[in-house]
């Protein structure tokens, strides 16, 4: 359909210009320009087409040079509040115009004037749908590269712009692969080849090759899922499974940890998703539960004073939120007390120097009343 349409419109365009060559040469008649032939063509023919063929690629590449010229500088660098997505890619689009299109179009119009025999005119004839198609394959990989730099520079969080900067290569990559493949189909269907017949043949091979490579292309998908579903971003202290790290890097086919010891730790995206994940970096505040035990002689009073010490401690702690203190139960040994908290930093550092400030605390204030931590009684036998 868009190949009938732009035939439909470059027929038009070519009879417009046969009308203003036969006026040229009209205009000539009798004269030098056309009494000198050359390959069956007046001397008059072959300088209108030579000057057609400058005037359309050097007006069109002076025009797109006009414009990309500030474009550079418009678009270097990505501001929210700057020039707007439709435009940048506009101006993408026309900056990024080829001249090797513009030439074969320029031969293409260039050759309108002249009379050549019917193989020749015929060899001509489709210049302008593979000019057409050749931009738009030239098109796929900038203006694709623009639409993602545009959705990862709108990304507020750092580290989520980082993430999805790993994965715009191999996304761009696909896109490009997908692309150019829908190009040389529509070529060859252009040209009268059985697209679908095409198709199926490498349906079938394709489906060998995906089942060769179902690891491969499970990763893959794994990866997409991790971009845009984002469970985790680079620089985010995860645990899956028995493995435990810091997110270095998201790839096509792995992800990258580091793990407590300084490991290096890579991980199939395939099987990352399989598995549970646990993010420890975007909780908002870690719930602490502590439980400690006295002796079953402590007197009542004692006991009734000990949630009140605890409460004590914790107005001295910054990023600390007391939820509760009870007692909880009488074990097989010893009364038990349950301190409940949360400490309102996910800061792993963080929450360990608050339990320090907390246990200091607690063993100060039982050892100035005199009230002793009970333990297990060893039976020696």
């Amino acid at each position: 359909m868009i190949t009938k349409h732009v035939q439909s419109t470059v027929e038009e365009a070519t009879q417009t210009i046969q009308a203003t060559s036969d006026v040229v040469n009209q205009s000539v008649q009798g004269t030098f320009l056309d009494t000198v032939e050359w390959f069956g063509n007046p001397l008059s023919a072959w300088l209108f087409s030579v000057a057609l063929g400058l005037v359309v690629f050097w007006g069109i590449r002076l025009v797109c040079l006009a414009i990309s010229q500030p474009l550079t500088k418009i678009t270097s660098v990505y501001t929210p509040r700057g020039l707007s997505f439709l435009k940048k890619f506009l101006l993408k689009a026309i900056a990024t115009i080829s001249p090797v299109v513009l030439f074969i179009l320029a031969i293409y119009v260039a050759e309108i004037p002249l009379k050549f025999s019917k193989p020749v005119d015929a060899f001509f004839d489709p210049f302008p749908i593979y000019a057409l198609l050749l931009q738009v394959a030239l098109w796929i990989k900038p203006l694709t590269k623009v639409t993602l730099t545009h959705y990862v520079d709108a990304q507020a969080d750092e580290k989520q712009r980082l993430s999805l900067q790993t994965l715009m290569g191999p996304v761009t990559f696909l896109v490009v692969l997908v692309g150019w493949s829908l190009v040389l189909l529509v070529g060859l269907d252009f040209k009268g080849v059985n697209v679908t017949a095409l198709v199926t043949s490498l349906g079938v091979g394709g489906l060998a090759l995906g089942l060769a490579l179902q690891n491969v292309l499970g990763d893959l998908i794994a990866s997409l899922s991790i971009a845009l579903d984002k469970p985790f971003l680079i620089g985010e202290f995860i645990i899956t499974n028995d493995f435990k790290g810091t997110v270095t890097h998201i790839g096509l086919r792995s992800t990258r940890l580091e793990g407590l010891d300084g490991e290096f730790l890579v991980i199939p995206n395939n099987d990352l998703m399989k598995s549970r994940i646990r993010n420890y970096t975007r909780m908002q505040r870690r719930r602490v539960e502590h439980r400690f035990n006295v002796p079953y002689d402590t007197p009542l009073d004692v006991l009734d004073a000990i949630p009140t010490w605890v409460t004590e401690g914790f107005k001295d702690f910054d990023k600390a939120t007391l939820e509760r203190v009870h007692l909880a139960d009488c074990g097989d040994f010893a009364f038990v007390f349950e301190v409940v908290y949360f400490v309102e930093d996910a800061d792993y550092t963080v929450y360990r120097d608050v339990h320090q400030a907390y246990l200091h605390h607690l063993l100060k204030r039982l050892a100035e009343e005199n009230v002793s931590l009970a333990t297990m009684p060893y039976t020696f036998q």
